[in-house]
């Protein structure tokens, strides 16, 4: 199956997924759209802004020879009828089929018209963009539930819905979608889930002022710890008083996990896993804007 993404009746291009062995690799065809391709890493902009119109592969880590070659995007166009791998992004993540966070594709911004004229094909699972401009991807495991995840981790879902991908660049601060949302305006940011065999693929879509047709990878090693890291604290909804200390999002999480029962062993694990990226993320001085999460009472 191919997931074709489509503006109405014009074409943009397919996410083609493979599976090899417990993984997921995407070559993604651009059918010859030129898209302004752009990669982000670690909070800052890599000078890596080029033209691509044939296609981008998404490559799992793989052992060779006794060595460890990891896990690459890469763009690859014809040239004389010759393939040129003219560009490739390294630092991401393998993506596992049972991935229990979001793992970020890439993010589409669509503004200019193409001319290529969508086809219907039986093996095409159909995406339309309709009134929005710019749609996000994110690979998640066929066990996902969204209302489960939601009560699993609360305080990192929320953070996901009310920030677009962008957050690795915009320092993890509140979308102006969501903003917007607050003010009862309809630039919200949504969402569907769309199954695939064996795992599934969400869509988040909005609009933005952006003016370009381009295509955006980001570094997604770090993409859950940076937001399971992004500090948090709670206030009365009413009151606006302010009632914990602040912490990352993930403590919370865990705090609500150790309430409600769940195994230590798999606390502690997690426990380690986001805590031994913290120092880094300091340390790299993304300066992150504290969210103060209003607690509604239940009358």
């Amino acid at each position: 199956m191919k997931l074709a993404i489509v503006k109405d009746d014009i074409d943009l291009l397919r996410i083609i997924p493979s599976k090899k062995e417990n993984t997921i690799e995407f070559k993604i065809s651009l059918l010859g759209n030129v898209y302004n391709v752009e990669y982000w890493k670690k909070g800052y902009n890599l000078d890596t802004n080029y033209l691509a119109k044939c296609e981008i592969s998404y490559h799992n880590s793989l052992n060779k020879r006794d060595l460890l070659l990891p896990s690459v995007i890469h763009s690859k166009e014809l040239l004389n009828g010759i393939i040129n791998y003219s560009y490739k992004f390294p630092s991401v993540t393998d993506i596992n089929i049972d991935s229990e966070f979001p793992i970020p594709l890439l993010k589409l911004v669509y503004n200019n018209d193409f001319e290529r004229i969508y086809k219907q094909k039986p093996d095409h699972i159909l995406f339309n963009l309709c009134k929005s401009n710019t749609l996000e991807i994110y690979f998640i495991s066929k066990e996902y539930d969204y209302v489960r995840f939601m009560d699993k981790w609360p305080y990192i879902d929320l953070l996901w819905s009310v920030t677009t991908i962008d957050y690795v660049i915009d320092r993890v601060k509140l979308s102006k979608q969501f903003l917007e949302k607050l003010k009862d305006k309809e630039n919200n940011i949504l969402k569907t889930i769309i199954d695939f065999p064996g795992f599934k693929i969400i869509c988040r879509f909005y609009s933005t002022e952006e003016h370009n047709n381009k295509l955006c990878f980001f570094e997604n090693l770090d993409y859950i710890h940076i937001l399971a890291n992004t500090p948090i604290c709670l206030a009365d909804d009413e009151t606006k008083q302010i009632k914990s200390n602040v912490s990352s999002a993930f403590a919370f999480d865990l705090e609500c996990q150790l309430n409600d029962g769940e195994d230590m062993n798999i606390l502690e694990k997690y426990d380690r896993t986001f805590k031994s990226s913290y120092e880094r993320i300091i340390n790299e001085n993304i300066n992150k804007e504290i969210f103060v999460i209003p607690q509604i009472k239940i009358k």
